[in-house]
């Protein structure tokens, strides 16, 4: 039988210093400008909500009581899921139940609203990513776009909303989500973008009314701008632009008769805020 050729040992402990470089290297999503920009916005809010729940002791009531209709939801006398209230929309309460179910091991989760503010801090992390990424998705250049970023992430308000636990950090979540995929949209007129924008918006509603604003706003840039884009006759430009404006809008419409249908069916009152 032939036998194998003898590697050279020098060959061979280059190659394993450097396949055990390759293994302690971490993943490259990992080093990527998106994962830094999330990483240091979380501990940065993070700061924000030790500082404001522990040092000046900030709790706003309409933070407390979205964190306590989660915590109903769990710990009522009479635990179940309409316990959550139909005031206000649902998500920043069922956004702060994970959390609060390790309330025992930890109970400032519940007495000091950590949980809701662990919802925000999440949100305004998220909040800042996706405003990079869309910076990213039209080529901004990596100076402006980190400039812009940082304007952002660093504006007082987003501040102060990062880790207070109120509903307005999810709010604005998910509404740079939905713009930055309004946007691709817009751009390259990809029809799974508009289905994510659409979806992100109908999660907003869950969190704020007035997300039924920014719809009625987003779906006549939708209008518009597949009439103008569409080549043909006035009437299949007009189908089309409809078209896409059913698929914006319906996810908020969903939500919107969802939400007011249990609200009636449970309480007897559609809108009882």
């Amino acid at each position: 039988r032939p036998l194998s050729p003898r590697r050279d040992p020098k060959e061979q402990s280059t190659s394993v210093a450097n396949s055990s470089r390759q293994r302690l290297d971490l993943p490259r999503w990992m080093r990527s400008e998106g994962a830094l920009v999330l990483l240091i916005s979380a501990i940065a809010y993070l700061t924000t909500l030790i500082l404001l729940e522990f040092v000046f002791q900030i709790f706003p009531l309409d933070a407390v009581s979205r964190m306590a209709n989660g915590f109903y939801v769990l710990y009522a006398n009479d635990p179940h899921l309409a316990a959550v209230g139909f005031v206000w929309n649902p998500l920043q309460s069922f956004a702060a139940i994970p959390f609060l179910l390790f309330k025992d091991l930890w109970p400032p989760l519940a007495t000091h609203n950590v949980a809701g503010g662990l919802v925000s801090v999440t949100a305004s992390a998220g909040a800042v990513y996706q405003l990079n990424a869309c910076l990213r998705d039209w080529r901004v250049g990596r100076a402006p776009r980190l400039i812009l970023t940082l304007g952002f992430g660093l504006n007082p308000m987003v501040i102060y909303y990062s880790g207070n636990g109120m509903s307005d950090a999810l709010y604005v979540f998910t509404l740079v989500a939905s713009t930055r995929y309004l946007l691709r949209w817009v751009r390259q007129s990809d029809l799974r973008s508009l289905v994510y924008s659409a979806s992100m918006l109908g999660i907003a509603y869950l969190d704020r009314n007035e997300a039924v604003g920014s719809a009625l706003l987003g779906g006549t840039l939708v209008l518009v701008t597949t009439f103008v884009r569409i080549t043909g006759s006035r009437r299949l430009r007009l189908k089309n632009a409809l078209t896409d404006v059913a698929i914006f809008v319906l996810p908020v419409a969903t939500t919107f008769v969802g939400w007011a249908t249990a609200s009636y069916v449970i309480t007897g009152e559609a809108f009882p805020q």
